[in-house]
C-alpha cells in the first residue's frame, strides 16, 4: 500500500510506494528512496541527497534543507511545516504532466502551493523569489540614468536633521567632549575578595538548558513487524527492514516493547525491544500504556 504525501492543507501531491518508489500526484515515477541508507535518487538514478539517522534532509551538496519532526511531518530549514508522509519531495523535482513551459519541469513546492489553492501564506511568501536588492535600489534612486531630485532632497533634509540633533546634544552636554578623569580608588571602600566571592555565590549565573534530542534506534533483524500495540495479538501495521532508523518515544513497564515513529514511511506503532539497537539509557524513555484492542 502506497503512502500518500500531502501538503499542510491536506491536498494530495504525491505518493511513496512500499519499495521506496516516489510518484507525483499523477502517479508518474519521479525517483526513489532507499529504505536502508536513506539515499534519494531521481529518475536518472542520480543521487540528489539523503535522509540521515537523525531525520535531517541533506541535499547533494551536503546542505541541510529540512528535517522530519517527531510527529512525522516534514519541515524545511526555516522550521516551516511542508508535508506529511515522506521527506523525499524536498530533494526531488516532480515531472509536470500538463504544462506549456519550455523546460517541462516545475518544483515540488510550487505544485503543493497550487494544490492548496492559497496564494498568500507565510510559507509561500518565504519561498517566493525576492527581487534583487540592487535592482530595487536602482529603480528607486535612478530615473532614466540620473539620480532622482526627490531622492537628493530627502537625503539632504535627513542629513540636516541629523546634524541639528548632534549640535543640540553637544550644547546640552558640554562635558561629553572633555576627557574623563580617572577616579582614585579608596582602599577602605573597596570590597574584599571574600565579599565578592560571597556575592557571586549568592547570585549564580543562570544556566542554559539544552534542547532534548529524540532517542533513535536501528532495526537489527532482517524483517521486523510494526504492530498497533505492545503484543503479538495486535494488528500488524507494517514491516521494517534491517537497519531502518526509528525514533523511540516510549516503552512498556517491563521494557519488552518500544513505541516508535518510523520517519522513512511516516508511520508509528510498537516493536519488540530486543530487535532494536539503541545507545541511549533505557530509563530516559517514558512508560506508555498500551492502546485498547
Amino acid at each position: 500500500m502506497a503512502i500518500t504525501i500531502r501538503d499542510m492543507q491536506g491536498s494530495v501531491v504525491g505518493y511513496q510506494d512500499r519499495d521506496g518508489t516516489v510518484r507525483n500526484a499523477a502517479k508518474k515515477k519521479i525517483g526513489a528512496i532507499h529504505a536502508r541508507t536513506g539515499a534519494v535518487r531521481d529518475n536518472h538514478n542520480q543521487e540528489v541527497g539523503f535522509i540521515d539517522s537523525d531525520g535531517n534532509v541533506v541535499d547533494r551538496y551536503r546542505r541541510r534543507v529540512g528535517r522530519i519532526a517527531k510527529d512525522g511531518a516534514v519541515e524545511d530549514w526555516h522550521g516551516i511545516r511542508l508535508y506529511s508522509g515522506s521527506a523525499a519531495p524536498l530533494l526531488l523535482d516532480f515531472a509536470q504532466t500538463e504544462t506549456k513551459d519550455t523546460d517541462g519541469h516545475f518544483d515540488f513546492e510550487q505544485a503543493a502551493r497550487q494544490a492548496a489553492g492559497s496564494g498568500n501564506t507565510e510559507f509561500e511568501q518565504r519561498l517566493r523569489p525576492a527581487q534583487a536588492p540592487r535592482e530595487r535600489l536602482k529603480n528607486a534612486v535612478m530615473q532614466e540614468g540620473f539620480v532622482s531630485p526627490s531622492v537628493l532632497g530627502c537625503l539632504g533634509l535627513f542629513g540636516a536633521v541629523l546634524i541639528g540633533i548632534a549640535i543640540l546634544f553637544i550644547a546640552q552636554n558640554p562635558n561629553i567632549l572633555r576627557p574623563a578623569a580617572t577616579p582614585t580608588r579608596n582602599a577602605a571602600l573597596a570590597p574584599s575578595a571574600a565579599n565578592s566571592a560571597a556575592a557571586n555565590s549568592a547570585n549564580p549565573a543562570p544556566q542554559q538548558t539544552a534542547t532534548p534530542q529524540p532517542i533513535t534506534g536501528k532495526v537489527n533483524v532482517e524483517l521486523l513487524n510494526l504492530r498497533a500495540g505492545p503484543n503479538t495479538t495486535f494488528d500488524k501495521v507494517d514491516s521494517l527492514k534491517q537497519d531502518t532508523i526509528v525514533i523511540i518515544t516510549g516503552r512498556t513497564a517491563d521494557d519488552a516493547w518500544f513505541k516508535v515513529t518510523v520517519p522513512i514511511i511516516g508511520k508509528e506503532g510498537w516493536v519488540a525491544a530486543q530487535y532494536i539497537d539503541m545507545t541511549a539509557d533505557l530509563k530516559l524513555l517514558p512508560i506508555v500504556s498500551a492502546p485498547a484492542q
